[in-house]
């Protein structure tokens, strides 16, 4: 393996978050999404890293552990970004009702498994209205639950050089 920090990507998509870390200097070993189109994409764009097409509920920590060759505690960053349409203010049904706004909680599983030295999570702004803020909170509890300090903040995309308006929550 390269002597270059490691990245892992859940909930990737095409690899936009992982193409970020990508630029910065860190190796990305792998990226997993539900949808398996995404993976041609994934692999052309991160040279070496593997791709696992499945819902993250059928993903195991040791199957990472296994496809990176790495062991718990040794991975750098775990990256993800837990769908949004759970989430966002476009999605008029939106809440925690939706079942894909507690998929963050499949995240949290991994990151208690794998034990990763820093945890990047991304997401709509419409993440800190439901519930009146509660999620977020509960989101923020659990991570500091499994030992991590906890700082999130809005960052807009067009700070940094994106030619778009775009909110996330980091």
């Amino acid at each position: 393996m390269e002597n270059r920090p490691t990245v892992v990507d859940l909930f990737c998509g095409a690899g936009g978050l992982s193409e970020g870390f990508r630029q910065a200097g860190y190796q990305v070993l792998l990226g997993s999404d539900i949808d398996p189109t995404f993976g041609e994409t994934f692999t052309r764009s991160h040279h070496g890293a593997r791709f696992l097409a499945r819902p993250i509920q059928s993903l195991s920590s040791a199957e990472i552990l296994t496809q990176t060759g790495l062991v718990r505690g040794e991975l750098d960053v775990l990256v993800g970004g837990p769908p949004c349409q759970g989430y966002s203010v476009y999605n008029h049904g939106r809440g925690e009702h939706d079942p894909r706004a507690g998929l963050f909680r499949e995240y949290l599983r991994i990151v208690r498994d794998l034990a990763p030295k820093w945890l990047v999570m991304e997401n709509v702004t419409g993440l800190l209205s439901i519930s009146g803020g509660q999620l977020i909170k509960t989101i923020c509890s659990e991570i500091s639950g499994l030992g991590y300090a906890v700082e999130w903040r809005v960052l807009r995309a067009e700070d940094y050089g994106v030619p778009q308006e775009r909110r996330r929550v980091v």
